[in-house]
């Protein structure tokens, strides 16, 4: 080392000694080297790059840790130039540290910047590769340009300059990128190839001749010239590539370099072939004799190129000399060569990245620290000279714009490039360098975003290595070391304390309602460029640390002026008196806090200037907002709702001050219910907030608004009432009053405000329900009840003997009034959301019971309200129906058509039916119109029921029943369903009707057919009787009938010993039909309950349509033989002749099956049997019937046997298989 220089350096370290170990027992834990950790013992055990640790290090010595009171962060102007940031050296006390310059600190305090300025000058005589630049610079004007940087004397200059020269250049390393190839030669039948190359660093013997192009074309003669005369270094081999015409390599190789003057780059590319292939032959290779047979292989591919003797398909060659490549490097497209000019042609372009570089000796995480500190200690000065020489710093006039000249560029990029600093870190570097530059004096924005750019370019081109086969290879080659890393994150920690050293004093950024105060605090804080250096894709999660710093200094500001913003704002609301408040100090505060929350509302409402300026940093903008804004108004809220608990409860029994505050407190319960649901869209849990319980706060508050809705309910309805006292229409359009409106627009209301409520306790929603549904059913119901009472008061109903009975408009709105206001009860179960608030319910209890119950009470509470509604709207149907059936019985002639010879008709009934049904159509609403109908229906029914004469003639119901068809389509034309109009009154007056129409010999007949159809055992028991019928076919359209009595069982005893003397007599009814049968009977069986008579009887001559006449039957009628009086009467059957089964030729009444059938006794109480009897007085026919079968129904005596009741509980128990039991015994 120079004298001078070694003179100085010891003097320094003298001086300084003492103070950096006062310094460095202030640094907490042993200070570790960025650049090393070589020792001097002249420093106290450290080394001279440790003091440089030291210098980076000492920003972060807090006030507190200072004994000497030295601010880290010292913010001054200096000659006009901002000043944000002390830098580490102006730490250290003046009087130890005057030295001339920085430049000078350096070549002092490191022992090898003489060997740095050395390979410094040496990397400028001695370049690597072809010197060419655009601007002409020669190497002398670099070598006078770093003397000028580092203000080093001409002496020492000179002197190092021949070091330069005269030193021997280091190692060098050839640093090829294989990257893509395309437009290749297609070999393979499927029309593409199978691409792979070879290549290595070749020394021909002879000095080949300079070439001004990188891949020369060969002539035949030079080749010839090579053979067999070189020496090939290490051969490497790509990756293959299957069939692709274009294929992408992106693998890199190191080449030793040993003649930078003579070797050549040779390569070669193949198309692989499957049956032999130069792969195979080198996949062959043992591991111990790989690298010689490496070479081996490459001389015979050499010669078979040369010689045209292919192991695989050539696809071409490029020969390219080392000193041809230029020192910064180049990334070109180069041409396939052929084998010879006798060769066949070959086609397409191989791109590679070639670069010279010093070889490494040591390297730590991929990257040598000696050269990135050379390069750092290079840039550093560099920056610092170009900034000193800038004009606008000489001026005064403005920052340093980062500019450098292209001199500074060329010198630091060759530096760069020949010391191995990857373009990456020579990025990285450069901006640290800025940051340090402009935290102590200042720089324009523009030179560091221009500085970020160039970081995010060298990033991106480094990303474009994205073949996933080589990416950890190219990570670990191209990421940045730590000493790189621990530098940029040091820079950018202490850009951003300088930064953000002004940001409390920036303009406020809570409320978000001034979105410039962002461009004010951006641009005074240098956000932005902040904002790019925490998104450097370099830092690769290793920046967590500086982003915390910046989101604490952030949130802190967010939060300092929206506390202050909210304390503003509610000084003036909570109550700062203690006690119950007054009724206008409760209403002012509920009001004052309510419009606070509404502001606090706007205010949570996303802006995206906001969202997007602080999310940029990891910061939820409106997170912390809400979040502040959460604490101040929960706070507020539950201090406002203690004095209104205390306050109703003082005040409860007054109504109006309820309802006063009832009113404030839920208008205050929607506000803050809305700034939740606005919270929660700046918040990922609403959890978090204490306004989630805030219906726990209102919960004493719950039963005094529903009190409230019960007492404004009943006060709408009754003054809806009184507003419409006429029950008038609100328009022609609608077929209700103003009143139906009303209170529909106050359920509406009450509704509407539940639901905006929405509690969330499932057990206080049921109840809120349950309470809403009560009140709006009573209040339906009260409108109901008044409504009807107005038309009584009216006279709605009084009687007018004197005027005909017409529909008024007035009882048409009044019913439309109340169907009106009942439909809405049908809506409740949507409206109030009964389904999902008992499901919440039997979610919360997981009982399924207790909502089926719960919902049950809410349908029984409907129903009930809906019910007594409809009863009141009947009540009013049935006094209007009744009148109008005055009114129709004296339009029906026919009633009087007995008194009258005139012929009745229908018209006078119909004229007055239109009249009115004409003004209940058009008046009231769709729903009521088929009811009234239906009721008039009934009510005519019920007059012609009533009106209907008995044992008139025929004739008249025949016109009656005319009548009453036409009535019967008129009403159907009204709307009348079938089922409606045939109900039983209907069918009860159709059957009278259709009975008295027919002559007396049809219903004698009908009444036979009856007895025969009923063959059901009777509630008082008889017996059976079993008979054989049969039918055997005679000439002429004649049959004889044969009827064998079989026998009978437990017949009533009718005689004194409790037995009977049986005996069956057979007849052929009616007369009408057989007039010339005569009856029949049995013999007498004495003394006997079951008798066996087993005797045929036959009735000849008779026409055969008798089994085909309804009506015609054989009457079987078991008599009791008395020798005094007349006989005994126990019991008869019918059967009808059309059961008879048709006997063969050659069989008789035997082959047919026994019938038993139960007997019985007649009674008057038939209708086609009273139909008759109220004839008798004027029809022979009748009478004749009635009085033969009177002597049946009054004749019948009491049984006498024992066993009667017996028999009957038989029958109960054991059924009608035991009878038939019974017989086959007596039979036996």
């Amino acid at each position: 080392m120079h004298k001078p220089l070694k003179k100085q350096r010891k003097k320094f370290k003298q001086r300084a000694s003492h103070w950096c170990q006062s310094i460095i027992s202030k640094i907490p834990g042993k200070p570790t080297c960025i650049f090393g950790q070589q020792k001097d013992e002249d420093c106290g055990g450290y080394s001279m790059k440790e003091y440089k640790f030291i210098d980076s290090r000492l920003c972060e010595i807090s006030d507190s840790d200072c004994s000497d009171g030295l601010d880290p962060i010292k913010l001054h102007k200096t000659n006009g130039r901002r000043r944000t940031f002390s830098f580490c050296p102006k730490l250290m006390p003046l009087k130890h540290l005057k030295r001339r310059s920085r430049q000078r600190d350096a070549l002092i305090l490191h022992d090898s910047f003489e060997g740095f300025y050395i390979s410094l000058l040496q990397s400028i005589v001695h370049p690597l590769g072809k010197t060419e630049n655009a601007d002409n610079i020669t190497a002398t004007d670099m070598i006078k340009h770093i003397q000028e940087v580092f203000q080093i004397d001409t002496e020492t200059h000179e002197k190092c300059i021949g070091s330069a020269v005269t030193k021997k250049p280091p190692a060098t390393v050839l640093k090829i990128r294989i990257i893509e190839a395309k437009n290749i030669k297609a070999m393979d039948s499927n029309g593409l190839s199978d691409p792979y190359c070879i290549v290595s660093v070749v020394k021909p013997k002879h000095s080949p001749k300079s070439s001004p192009k990188l891949s020369p074309k060969h002539s035949r003669k030079t080749i010839n010239k090579r053979a067999n005369s070189i020496e090939t270094s290490n051969v490497i081999k790509t990756q293959t590539k299957f069939k692709t015409r274009h294929p992408r390599w992106l693998e890199e190789y190191t080449f030793d370099v040993t003649d930078l003057s003579k070797e050549e780059v040779h390569l070669y590319m193949w198309d692989h072939d499957e049956e032999s292939s130069v792969m195979d032959a080198i996949k062959s290779l043992d591991a111990e004799h790989r690298l010689a047979g490496l070479r081996n292989i490459f001389r015979q591919i050499r010669q078979t190129v040369e010689y045209g003797k292919p192991v695989d398909d050539f696809l071409g060659k490029i020969y390219i000399p080392l000193r041809e490549i230029p020192t910064l490097g180049c990334d070109q497209w180069f041409k396939l060569q052929r084998q010879s000019l006798a060769s066949a042609v070959v086609a397409g372009e191989i791109r590679l990245k070639l670069q010279l570089s010093l070889k490494e000796q040591d390297e730590t995480d991929g990257l040598s620290s000696e050269n990135m500190e050379r390069y750092y200690m290079l840039a550093k000065e560099i920056y610092k000279f170009n900034a000193d020489k800038s004009e606008m710093v000489e001026k005064h006039s403005g920052p340093w714009n980062g500019v450098l000249s292209k001199t500074s560029t060329l010198i630091l990029d060759q530096f760069a490039i020949q010391h191995g600093v990857s373009k990456v870190s020579q990025s990285v570097i450069n901006l640290c360098v800025l940051l340090e530059y402009c935290i102590q004096y200042g720089l324009e924005r523009s030179a560091l975003q221009q500085a970020l750019s160039l970081v995010d370019m060298a990033t991106n081109d480094m990303e474009t290595l994205n073949d996933l086969a080589d990416m950890q290879e190219l990570q670990q080659k191209f990421s940045l070391s730590s000493h790189e890393l621990g530098l940029l994150e040091q820079c950018i920690s202490l850009f951003i304390d300088a930064a953000l050293h002004d940001l409390q004093d920036c303009p406020d950024v809570y409320p978000p309602t001034k979105p410039e105060n962002l461009a004010i605090m951006e641009k005074n804080c240098c956000l932005d460029i902040i904002h790019s250096l925490l998104s450097l894709k370099l830092l690769n999660g290793n920046g967590s640390a500086l982003s915390e710093k910046m989101i604490e200094k952030l949130t802190e500001k967010i939060r300092g002026t929206a506390n202050k913003w909210m304390s503003d704002k509610l000084k003036d609301v909570i109550p700062v008196k203690k006690g119950a408040m007054r009724p206008a100090d409760m209403l002012t505060t509920l009001k004052d806090l309510k419009t606070v929350i509404e502001q606090c509302t706007q205010l949570c409402y996303i802006k995206t200037e906001y969202q997007e300026f602080f999310k940029r940093f990891g910061l939820n903008y409106y997170g912390i907002s809400v979040r502040l804004l959460d604490i101040h108004i929960s706070k507020a809220v539950q201090e406002i709702l203690q004095k209104l608990d205390e306050y109703q409860l003082r005040y409860q029994r007054y109504n109006i001050n309820i309802v006063e505050s009832s009113r404030g407190s839920l208008t205050l319960y929607l506000t803050t219910k809305k700034m939740i649901q606005v919270m929660e869209q700046s918040i990922t849990d609403r959890d978090e907030l204490d306004l989630i319980n805030y219906n726990n706060w209102f919960q004493g508050t719950l039963i005094f608004w529903l009190q409230t809705f019960r007492s404004e309910c009943e006060h709408r309805v009754r003054k809806a009432l009184e507003m419409d006292p006429n029950v008038m229409k609100v328009d022609s359009l609608v077929k209700f009053s103003i009143s139906s409106v009303d209170v529909l627009s106050c359920f509406a209301k009450i509704t509407e405000e539940w639901n905006e409520i929405n509690y969330e306790d499932p057990d206080s929603a049921c109840v809120g329900v349950a309470k809403i549904t009560e009140l709006i059913c009573d209040g339906a119901r009260l409108y109901a009840d008044n409504l009807h009472s107005t038309l009584e008061q009216n006279g709605f109903y009084d009687d007018d003997d004197n005027d005909q009975f017409d529909i008024k408009e007035k009882f048409c709105i009044t019913l439309n009034n109340i169907e009106y206001v009942r439909q809405y009860l049908d809506e409740l179960p949507k409206l109030l959301h009964w389904e999902s608030t008992v499901g919440r319910l039997v979610t919360k209890h997981n009982n399924q019971t207790a909502g089926t119950k719960t919902l049950n009470t809410l349908k029984k509470l409907v129903k009930n309200a809906s019910s007594d509604m409809c009863n009141k709207a009947v009540l009013l149907v049935n006094n209007v129906a009744e009148k109008m059936s005055e009114e129709m019985k004296k339009s029906m002639c026919i009633f009087n058509l007995l008194e009258s010879n005139e012929e009745p008709s229908v018209d006078p009934l119909m004229m007055y039916l239109d009249s009115n049904l004409e003004i209940l159509y058009k008046q009231l609403m769709a729903p009521i119109y088929p009811r009234i109908i239906h009721e008039l229906w009934n009510a005519l029914l019920r007059t012609i029921a009533d009106k209907m004469e008995t044992g008139a003639p025929s004739k008249y119901y025949q016109t009656l029943e005319e009548h009453l068809s036409v009535l019967t389509k008129y009403f159907e034309n009204l709307g009348l369903s079938p089922i409606q109009m045939n109900n039983y009154q209907c069918t009860y007056v159709k059957n009278q009707l259709s009975s008295n129409s027919l002559s007396s010999p049809d219903l004698i007949r009908e009444y036979y057919q009856n007895m025969a159809d009923n063959v059901c055992t009777p509630d008082t028991y008889f017996g059976h009787l079993a008979i054989k019928i049969g039918y055997m076919r005679e000439t002429h359209g004649k049959i004889t009938l044969f009827v064998k009595v079989v026998n009978a069982v437990d017949l009533p005893g009718l005689d004194k010993n409790g037995l009977s003397d049986p005996f069956v007599t057979l007849e052929l009814l009616p007369e009408s039909i057989f007039t010339t049968s005569k009856s029949k009977k049995t013999k007498v069986i004495p003394e006997t309950l079951n008798p066996k008579f087993n005797e045929i009887f036959e009735f000849p001559g008779l026409a055969e349509d008798v089994l085909t006449s309804n009506g015609a039957v054989i009457s079987l009628t078991v008599m009791d033989q008395n020798l005094f009086w007349h006989d005994g009467f126990a019991g008869e059957m019918f059967i009808h002749v059309k059961s008879a089964r048709e006997i063969p030729v050659n069989r008789n009444v035997e082959a047919c099956p026994v019938i038993m059938l139960p007997l019985k006794r007649p009674t008057s109480s038939d209708a086609t049997f009273q139909i008759l009897k109220s004839r008798s007085s004027w029809d022979k026919i009748s009478k004749k019937f009635i009085t033969k079968r009177m002597k049946m129904i009054d004749d019948q005596p009491m049984r006498t046997d024992v066993k009667k009741s017996q028999t009957a509980t038989e029958m109960a128990e054991r059924g009608f298989m035991s009878i038939f039991s019974k017989i086959s015994a007596n039979k036996t």
